[in-house]
């Protein structure tokens, strides 16, 4: 899923899908929350407009990718100068039967107040999903995000990774003035400073689980 990724991407989280994952979702849920699995489907039903599990495995496939351009406005997402349909933000999808996973998205398009939010272009067995056209191509083109040094030192192992999350912080560090006002703490973004990403991944081998967290500096 990271693989053609833009090189410069900010953040993205990725994940590896296996057959019946909602299912195995549920069932974790319903030992947590004593719901049983039917009425916790029910309820996910209802909120999101789709069929769960079915059509939620059916839409992501066997993998998604949730990205975030360098450029996006976060400010003016923030104080609502820039509409969300403008937001450089969209994912990648992989699967194996795109028009389902399209008739899916239809679904959810209904339910929202602007159907253009859920955009989609294909390509091959991958979608993209997003507001802009641009950027949708973007993740659609062959990017370099697993040769960008600032990736790879902090995320080593993504090639047998099955869950990915990876922050730009000299990208987070363009933001100072909103982190004062989210935090109200001016250390933060000083604190932010010498650091250049962040990377949590996860993988399994020889049926041993591995998770990894590291931080790079500049």
């Amino acid at each position: 899923m990271l693989d053609g990724l833009p090189a410069d991407t900010a953040a993205v989280l990725a994940l590896g899908l296996p057959d019946g994952w909602a299912e195995q979702v549920l069932t974790q849920v319903s030992e947590v929350s004593g719901l049983s699995t039917e009425e916790l489907a029910a309820e996910a039903t209802d909120e999101l407009g789709i069929g769960v599990p079915e059509d939620l495995e059916t839409l992501l496939g066997d993998g998604a990718a949730l990205a975030v351009s360098p450029d996006v406005d976060v400010e003016g997402l923030a104080d609502g100068s820039t509409p969300p349909e403008e937001a450089l933000v969209g994912a990648r999808i992989r699967t194996d039967d795109p028009e389902a996973s399209a008739a899916v998205l239809d679904e959810l398009r209904g339910r929202l107040p602007d159907p253009d939010l859920l955009a989609t272009d294909a390509e091959g067995d991958l979608l993209a999903v997003g507001p802009d056209e641009g950027y949708r191509a973007d993740l659609l083109a062959d990017g370099g995000l697993l040769d960008a040094e600032a990736f790879t030192d902090v995320v080593p192992e993504a090639d047998r990774s099955s869950a990915v999350l990876y922050l730009d912080l000299d990208v987070v560090e363009d933001y100072a003035d909103l982190l004062d006002d989210l935090t109200g703490d001016p250390r933060v973004a000083d604190n932010l400073a010498p650091l250049s990403a962040l990377g949590v991944s996860a993988w399994t081998e020889d049926d041993v689980p591995h998770g990894l967290l590291r931080i790079g500096t500049d």
